[in-house]
């Protein structure tokens, strides 16, 4: 079997087996990088646990209803853990949600007491500009009257 493979070795090209080479060095350090990234994963893990170990017994059981239940529901990701992603959006939603000021009788009164001021306001400005249409519109209908009286009366005498 040796005397096959090296004189199979021998007929295959400079060229073809520098390729073989290449690719023989590429594929260990594929393995390479695969080991070290299962080496990480393992960590990983034994992070996990440690902390699962760590956690008060009040928290166990949320963190198993965790597990369970935050995982997708429907098509080729059913089952998964929501992604990284997806949980950050929920922490955020829950920190803007949760953190609000919380509308207590004393928020609402000074709320309605600032809506009222606002009204006021606006009401004040309505007025304001309701009475200057007026004045223009006056203004306009006395300039059209001016002119009115300015056109001489056309009589069939000057045709």
């Amino acid at each position: 079997k040796l005397i096959t493979i090296t004189t199979s070795l021998e007929s295959i090209s400079f060229e073809n087996l520098q390729k073989l080479q290449i690719e023989l060095n590429n594929f260990n350090n594929k393995s390479d990088s695969n080991e070290q990234h299962f080496s990480d994963v393992e960590k990983l893990k034994e992070k996990l646990i440690e902390n699962i170990k760590k956690l008060p017994v009040n928290q166990v059981k949320v963190a198993y209803y965790h597990f369970q239940n935050m995982r997708y529901t429907k098509r080729k990701i059913q089952g998964d853990i929501f992604s990284i992603y997806v949980q950050k959006k929920a922490i955020e939603f829950l920190k803007s949600e949760l953190y609000k000021n919380t509308e207590t009788k004393d928020y609402l009164q000074k709320k309605v007491k600032k809506l009222e001021k606002f009204q006021d306001k606006s009401l004040y400005q309505v007025c304001g500009l309701n009475s200057k249409i007026t004045k223009l519109y006056k203004k306009h209908i006395s300039k059209v009257r001016s002119y009115e009286r300015k056109l001489l009366p056309i009589t069939n005498t000057k045709f």
